[in-house]
């Protein structure tokens, strides 16, 4: 698996995992990870707006602060985000995508 996978896949969990609340991270200071592996890089993530979307956001600073990974995201309607994410699988971009179903 390349870098970008890796730091993609590893800034959607922790963003997932801070979204179900303070309980998946008790004790997060005594776990056997680095944290700063991946400090100074960059992700982009796009959401769809809706409800789960919302409680992401705000903890998105508090991943930053985390891991040191600076994280863009757009938030856009479903309609839209199917029209941006085709074109981008078709240019073989990397691209990790969950829908809120």
């Amino acid at each position: 698996m390349n870098r970008n996978k890796i730091i993609a896949a590893v800034g959607l969990i922790l963003i997932g995992t801070l979204a179900f609340g303070s309980f998946a991270f008790a004790g997060f200071e005594d776990w056997n990870v680095d944290w700063r592996q991946f400090e100074g890089k960059h992700i982009d993530i796009g959401l769809v707006r809706h409800p789960m979307t919302d409680s992401i956001l705000p903890l998105i600073p508090e991943f930053e602060k985390l891991t040191g990974i600076d994280v863009g995201f757009e938030v856009l309607s479903e309609v839209q985000f199917r029209e941006k994410l085709f074109p981008v699988i078709a240019g073989s971009t990397i691209v990790l995508a969950g829908y809120n179903r």
